[in-house]
């Protein structure tokens, strides 16, 4: 009776491991799957800054830092930053920046759907305005602000930034044309200008919409930017230079467009500079507008500098007229 009774137990306990080996399984069966990060891709509407290529493949460790919902987001688990290493963009660490990710686990849909704003190269949160040296690539590349607004409809989908240039880019072309044959060297620096700028979050926005941010230029006038040296076009007969800066006037009144062209040979030049400050009246002064790219064309004819024209293009073409002569 006992050795039956025993068997039985020894049954009864096999049973229960069979059944408790049966339902542990594998590891996924127990613990809970990881939390999945956000991914994302990204774009630019308009011209890249580097102009190196036209899809947007930015230098190594460049940065997007993103919020939901809006860019002024502080809330724990509700920012992420991306770093662009090897082709792509990468989530942080999670063992080494927890707190630089972001998780559809712990996101709650607004209006059922998952709103995101990002913001590259740099966190708004650190920037002052943009560097006044912009003659290197790196200072250049920083100084450009891009912003970009994206819903997505489902969880775990991957989300499509694409960046709008929300500041002003200008470009100056000095064509040198018949007479380059005596020209040296030409430089272009702009003087009188503002640097600094603000941003304010409104709320929400579209990606075909007006970005749900607004750029304020600030009110001093004190700096002198040294643009970058593009490649120069028509045979190295027109110098091409740009600088990136927030939405302001260029007039007497206010930031100075000034060409430095230096003529002769080795041990026998000279300096000709030429300022472009059109009179501030509404109807002559040259605007820069964020998210516009004017393009300042000043010919040289002797020792005339003409203003060819103003375009804008979408970091985009405008025009304009004058005269611009000799500083004495």
């Amino acid at each position: 009776m006992k050795t039956k009774q025993l068997t039985n137990v020894a049954l009864s306990l096999s049973c229960c491991l069979a059944a408790l080996t049966a339902c542990v399984g594998g590891e996924t069966d127990v613990f809970p799957p990881e939390k999945q990060p956000v991914g994302i891709s990204a774009t630019i509407t308009g011209e890249v800054t580097t102009k190196a290529d036209l899809d947007y493949k930015p230098a190594s460790d460049t940065k997007i830092y993103m919020y939901y919902k809006n860019g002024g987001n502080t809330t724990t688990g509700e920012k992420g930053i991306y770093t662009y290493n090897g082709g792509k963009w990468n989530a942080a660490n999670e063992l080494l920046n927890a707190g630089d990710r972001i998780f559809w686990d712990d996101l709650v849909a607004v209006s059922g759907k998952y709103p995101f704003f990002a913001v590259s190269p740099k966190d708004v949160s650190t920037l002052t305005g943009v560097a006044v040296d912009q003659s290197n690539d790196t200072n250049f590349a920083n100084a450009d602000l891009l912003m970009a607004y994206s819903e997505v409809d489902t969880r775990q989908a991957k989300v499509p930034l694409i960046f709008k240039h929300m500041l002003a880019k200008l470009t100056v072309k000095v064509n040198t044309g018949a007479v380059s044959t005596t020209i040296s060297k030409t430089s272009v620096s702009m003087e009188n200008a503002i640097k600094d700028y603000t941003v304010t979050y409104t709320g929400t926005g579209t990606l075909s919409g007006d970005s749900p941010a607004k750029i304020t230029t600030g009110s001093t006038r004190n700096a002198t930017f040294t643009p970058h040296t593009e490649s120069t076009e028509s045979n190295g007969k027109v110098y091409v230079y740009s600088v990136i800066l927030p939405a302001q006037d260029i007039s007497s009144a206010a930031a100075k467009v000034k060409t430095t062209i230096t003529i002769g040979s080795p041990g026998s030049t000279e300096d000709l500079v030429y300022t472009y400050a059109p009179d501030p009246d509404p109807l002559t002064v040259t605007k820069l507008a964020n998210g516009k790219n004017t393009i300042l064309t000043l010919t040289v004819n002797g020792t005339v500098l003409e203003l060819g024209d103003v375009k804008v293009t979408n970091w985009n073409e405008v025009s304009a007229d004058g005269n611009i002569s000799l500083d004495k």
